[in-house]
């Protein structure tokens, strides 16, 4: 399963939420599916980081994510603990996407999605 969806979680260059720091890290696509256009390389989308640092990140701003020690988690494809930071967006292009990853359970996905709502009222 290697194509661009909301809730997917993908491997891309970006900065830290301060800007500075680029590498290649986990982020989760935000932009609704049916805006993406998967053949088109330049496409742009919006993602959200994810942090293996969840302690310093409010839990206003965090939605927790499944993983599993030692491997992969079967759904998301973490093996870490991290959260999706919801004021971490950051606009990428698809054909800057090194690697797919699982997906964000639906549950968790519509907790980021209410949480980036909130953010942007």
């Amino acid at each position: 399963m290697s194509f661009p969806c909301r809730g997917r979680i993908v491997w891309v260059e970006i900065t830290d939420p301060q800007g500075e720091n680029p590498k290649c890290r986990p982020a989760v696509i935000i932009t609704p599916t049916e805006a993406i256009r998967p053949d088109e390389p330049d496409c742009e989308v919006w993602v959200l980081g994810v942090t293996t640092r969840t302690e310093d990140t409010s839990a206003e701003l965090a939605v927790e994510l499944p993983w599993a020690p030692d491997r992969r988690h079967p759904k998301t494809g973490l093996s870490e603990r991290c959260a999706v930071v919801c004021n971490w967006w950051k606009r990428i292009r698809l054909g800057s996407i090194r690697e797919y990853a699982g997906v964000v359970p639906g549950r968790q996905l519509l907790e980021i999605l209410g949480k980036v709502k909130t953010l942007l009222e």
